[in-house]
């Protein structure tokens, strides 16, 4: 009884945020349409600020986000995202797309050492990538050495590329179509490896194992991609690594690297459509401490 009584107010909390969310947008679409238009850019800039903030407003305010930090934590936050993973509104001539997921469903380079570096080569290996693809991958996180010496050529073609972390879905399309053109090898094409790493220079941030997608399961566990895509969508709400059925051999490989069941980060994306623009937002949301970081703005 107290169960279904407890998902009947996470039900009805859910139901409300989406009400909020819905009137705040829809007001804050007509208050846009009315105003004086301006410069299109300053426009722009100017309706994606007051999406953000609106919608900041109610991610700091939201009690069901407040119950994710509690106890059952990582059911609370299957739940959130379960119910409020993608919304969508249209007010005008504006269609706005908002899309909430967690913010730690990949794999961090930053995590890269001696236990797992052998299982990423093996998986790039495996998919006939060369192996020294992992070593330009290294590089551009190392920062900038001293000696000047590094493991790959790829500073000599792009001497302004950033080296300090894997910094955006661009910076690693980079990298990509340098491996390509300097070995003749197209075998990149057939990954996505923008669903294999984060763009986070967070050196602490763990895989949330609920989230984490097809490619980052492979390279986790070593199992194929039909197992792995198995693991990416099997709805269970893992609280132990010991409920996923796995290999022992592969667990242990999984324990080689930085994971977790439960992070309480979200990623936010906004799309803004209209017939004359679109414009594109994110950001990640610290629930625990209700902080936003890692802007991203694109029109």
């Amino acid at each position: 009884m107290v169960l279904h009584l407890r998902k009947g107010i996470a039900l009805l909390i859910t139901v409300m945020f989406v009400i909020v969310i819905t009137a705040t947008i829809g007001y804050i679409l007509k208050q846009v349409n009315e105003s004086q238009k301006e410069v299109v850019d300053e426009r722009y800039i100017y309706e994606s600020a007051l999406y953000v903030e609106d919608i900041l407003n109610i991610l700091k305010t939201s009690p069901l986000l407040s119950e994710i930090t509690g106890e059952n934590g990582a059911q609370n936050l299957f739940l959130f995202l379960s119910e409020n993973g993608l919304l969508s509104y249209e007010y005008g001539d504006a269609k706005v797309v908002i899309h909430i997921g967690s913010a730690r469903t990949k794999f961090n380079l930053h995590n890269l050492n001696s236990m797992n570096e052998p299982y990423l080569r093996q998986y790039f290996s495996y998919h006939g990538v060369r192996d020294e693809y992992v070593d330009m991958l290294q590089d551009c996180i190392g920062g900038i050495r001293e000696d000047q010496i590094y493991k790959s050529r790829i500073f000599e073609e792009e001497r302004e590329l950033f080296r300090d972390y894997l910094a955006s879905k661009r910076h690693l399309e980079k990298i990509n179509t340098f491996y390509k053109n300097e070995y003749a090898d197209n075998a990149l094409e057939a990954l996505d490896t923008q669903e294999l790493f984060s763009f986070n220079k967070d050196e602490n941030s763990s895989i949330d194992l609920n989230y984490a997608t097809p490619q980052t399961w492979e390279l986790l566990t070593g199992v194929d991609q039909e197992q792995a895509k198995l693991l990416a969508h099997s709805g269970v709400v893992y609280t132990d690594i010991n409920m996923i059925e796995l290999s022992e051999d592969a667990k242990s490989r999984l324990q080689k690297f930085k994971i977790s069941t439960f992070e309480p980060y979200l990623l936010v994306k906004i799309d803004i459509i209209r017939d004359d623009y679109s414009a594109h937002i994110q950001f990640e949301y610290d629930i625990a401490n209700k902080r936003e970081y890692n802007f991203v703005f694109n029109v």
